[in-house]
This record gives C-alpha cells, structure tokens and sequence, in this order.
C-alpha cells in the first residue's frame, strides 16, 4: 500500500483494511476513533474523532474503514516526513491493540 497523503487545510479520507491473522475483521459492531499523531508517537496532531461506518466507501462489515478528517482538523498541520492516524478499535466491549498507519503530510495547495 502505497503511503496514504494528507494535505494540510483539506478534508482528508483514508481507507484502512483491517485484518486479523489475515483475515478481513468485521467491524460492524465496533466503535472506531481515528487521530493523527506525530512521528514519535508522543503526541496527537489530531484528536480522537469518531469514525463513520456510513463514511463514503467504507464497508465495516469487511474490515473497510474510511478514516475521515475535516478541512478544520487538518488546517495548521506542518508537513512532516511521517506521521500516523492511530486507529482505537472496541470490538464487543474490548479495546483492540491500536494500530498506527503512516501518513505524509504536505501544505496544501496554493495558486498564485
């Protein structure tokens, strides 16, 4: 998979398969929460934002989720070489392990 790019000041959606020993998970009851953290993983850029399984896209029920964030949310992200969306998973009242996706992130576009 190609690393997923964040452009800062746009609205940003990133589809994620989740697999459990190789094998689609199905999330359909699962509660999702995305946020964007920083290379080093010490501190968010974004916080946790709730994730949609009616996100344009996404089919929960096959381990597809579409993370989405808004223009607002990524308006004042400075490029960096890495960062993560840190995925939080509560599947049947148990937290999975949290798993973290690299990102780019570039300034967004400007025409002059």
């Amino acid at each position: 998979m190609a690393v997923p790019l964040i452009r800062s000041g746009y609205d940003v959606a990133v589809a994620l398969r989740v697999r459990v020993d190789g094998a689609n998970e199905d999330l359909s009851a699962a509660t999702i929460k995305a946020s964007l953290v920083n290379a080093a993983k010490t501190s968010e850029l974004i916080a946790d934002t709730a994730q949609s399984a009616a996100a344009a896209g996404a089919a929960w029920g096959s381990g597809l989720v579409v993370v989405e964030f808004s223009a607002a949310q990524t308006t004042g992200l400075s490029p960096a070489d890495v960062a993560y969306i840190e995925l939080a998973i509560t599947l049947s009242g148990k937290r999975l392990p949290v798993e973290h996706v690299p990102v780019k992130v570039e300034t967004g576009w400007t025409v002059t």
